[in-house]
């Protein structure tokens, strides 16, 4: 069963790089950017499409950082309270026992 699965990460693996060769090779035509007043270089237009790609993953990656942190402390700061209340239910609970011994 891993073989097969090392075999389709493969193939898939070759797809990619060879979609991505063959679309390279399709666009090989300079372009320039502007935006308002800023001008780009004349760059084909498969790098403009890759700084894209790029920019976007690394974007995700960065937001999925800071979500992740943002989980980690809402997770050790609801454990702290967690702990807290477990504390007080116990010393509740003793009370309560003290009071039902006579």
């Amino acid at each position: 069963m891993l073989w097969i699965k090392r075999v389709l990460v493969i193939a898939a693996a070759l797809l990619v790089a060879v979609l991505t060769l063959v679309f390279i090779l399709e666009n090989q035509g300079q372009a320039r950017l502007q935006f308002m007043t800023l001008q780009s270089p004349e760059w084909p237009v498969a790098l403009f499409v890759a700084l894209a790609f790029i920019a976007g993953g690394l974007a995700g990656v960065l937001l999925s950082l800071y979500l992740r942190a943002r989980l980690k402390f809402a997770l050790a700061r609801n454990r702290s309270e967690l702990n807290r209340c477990r504390k007080e239910l116990d010393g509740l609970r003793e009370q309560l026992d003290s009071q039902a011994r006579p």
